[in-house]
């Protein structure tokens, strides 16, 4: 062998050397291929497992999912019923709110009528013992109106006036005994004016005329003078006068008063003169005096004057739109028959209890303060009342000092209002205002003379009991 091998050429030698590492090579690869085969096919295996396991899962996660659709859909239908159950509750629930709230206003209301039944029936008790006790009078009284009435219905003022002035004393001592006033028949918007010893007292067109004027000695007894208005200014519709306020002024009487313009249909104010504060006043105006359009009208004028002479008028615009009811004030001339500047708005409604309306304003100065009194409310209900703003003068400004009035219904005093303040001989202030006396309160029932004293303690006006 050796002597063959020996025999063979080198070059062949040295291919089957090359062939037999080939051979290795190749056989150490198909070790490592098939090595890694099998580890494929392991993860191969592996994968398929999880694979199934994922799938299992996603049926197990798939079911869960339709579980739960069905059980949110129950839930659904729980809820849109639960949903409908609680409206259905809360809807019984507000009904039964709403019936229990009606149960209590009407037990509320009816016990407010009651209470109202009760005390009007006191007063009615008290006013037929007071008047039986005066029954001559009474049937004086009742004589004298129907005279009146009866003259008023043929168009005789005059004997109108008669009959009512023949009648004012039994009236006054029948009514006056009753009811607290001072003057027995229809007296609204009073104004009074001391000339000397003697007490003059004008009122809103009633029975005896379109100014209505009164006197008395004592505040007490008052005697009917007639119909201080001589005539009707050519612009003025008649019957369509109220709220006169007097002044005296150089040896002459102004009496400022409300009047319908013709024209505007608004009512305007006006003035007339006079020699005596009886009249007859003469009013030769050719147009109102202050009539504020674009405000509603002007009415309820007053007239004061200051610490230096000069005289101020004061008064109510109605209001109009935006605009709510206001008071003003304007200087007089010196005569006191025209205006002068400009006119200053003192005080508007803003108050709750004033229901958009303060009027029938008048100003008095007491111990160096000046105070304006006005009127709020409804003039023909018993929630009408009187008011009052302290002021740094008669142009303002003024500041209402409380929210309530001053002066409001209680017992047989129903509605005051209509207020104006005068001094007695002994320097003391008073206040004349009209009321109703319980029960006939409204439209047509009379609105009487009433005064009260008034003091200033303070800084704030108080009226003394029992005047």
């Amino acid at each position: 062998m050796s002597a063959s091998r020996d025999l063979l050429p080198p070059r062949t030698v040295r291919r089957a050397h090359s062939h037999l590492r080939e051979i290795v090579a190749l056989g150490l690869l198909a070790i490592v291929v098939t090595a890694y085969l099998g580890l494929l096919f392991q993860q191969y295996q592996r994968l398929r497992a999880l694979l199934r396991l994922q799938e299992q899962t996603a049926i197990s996660a798939h079911a869960a999912l339709d579980s739960a659709r069905q059980t949110s859909r129950w839930a659904g239908r729980e809820i849109a019923t639960t949903r409908d159950a609680t409206a259905t509750t809360r809807g019984k629930t507000a009904q039964r709110v709403r019936e229990r709230d009606a149960l209590r206003s009407g037990l509320h209301s009816t016990r407010e009528r009651v209470d109202d039944a009760r005390a009007r029936l006191g007063l009615a008790e008290t006013a037929v013992f007071i008047i039986g006790v005066h029954q001559h009078e009474v049937a004086e009284c009742l004589d004298g109106m129907q005279g009146a009435t009866e003259a008023i219905g043929s168009g005789d003022d005059a004997e109108a006036a008669a009959a009512l002035r023949a009648a004012a004393p039994a009236c006054s001592t029948a009514l006056t005994a009753a009811a607290g006033t001072r003057f027995p028949f229809d007296f609204p918007d009073p104004s009074v004016m001391r000339v000397g010893r003697t007490y003059y007292a004008y009122s809103t067109n009633s029975g005896v005329g379109d100014i209505q004027v009164i006197r008395s000695t004592d505040l007490l007894s008052w005697e009917i003078v007639g119909n201080g208005l001589a005539a009707l200014p050519s612009w003025a519709e008649a019957n369509r006068t109220w709220a006169p306020s007097a002044l005296s002024s150089a040896g002459t009487f102004v009496v400022y008063y409300t009047a319908q313009d013709r024209e505007s249909s608004r009512q305007c104010i006006t003035r007339a003169v006079g020699g005596s504060p009886k009249g007859p006043f003469t009013d030769d105006s050719a147009s109102p005096m202050v009539c504020q359009i674009d405000q509603g009208g002007s009415i309820d004028p007053s007239a004061v004057i200051a610490e230096d002479g000069t005289p101020w008028l004061t008064w109510k615009s109605e209001g109009f739109g935006a605009e709510p009811a206001s008071i003003w004030s304007q200087r007089l001339s010196p005569d006191g028959l025209s205006l002068v500047g400009s006119p200053v708005q003192l005080i508007r409604a803003d108050q709750t209890w004033e229901h958009g309306v303060v009027e029938g304003p008048y100003m008095v100065l007491d111990s160096g303060a000046w105070y304006l009194f006005y009127s709020g409310g409804d003039w023909k209900t018993r929630g009408y009342g009187v008011g009052y703003a302290t002021c740094d003068g008669p142009a303002g400004p003024c500041t209402k000092p409380r929210s309530t009035p001053m002066l409001a219904s209680d017992g047989r005093l129903a509605g005051p209002g209509g207020q104006e303040l005068f001094r007695d001989t002994a320097g003391r202030v008073w206040m004349a205002f009209h009321a109703y006396t319980e029960p006939d309160v409204g439209y047509p029932s009379s609105r009487t003379l009433h005064l009260l004293r008034v003091r200033f303690v303070g800084g704030s006006p108080r009226f003394d009991a029992g005047t």
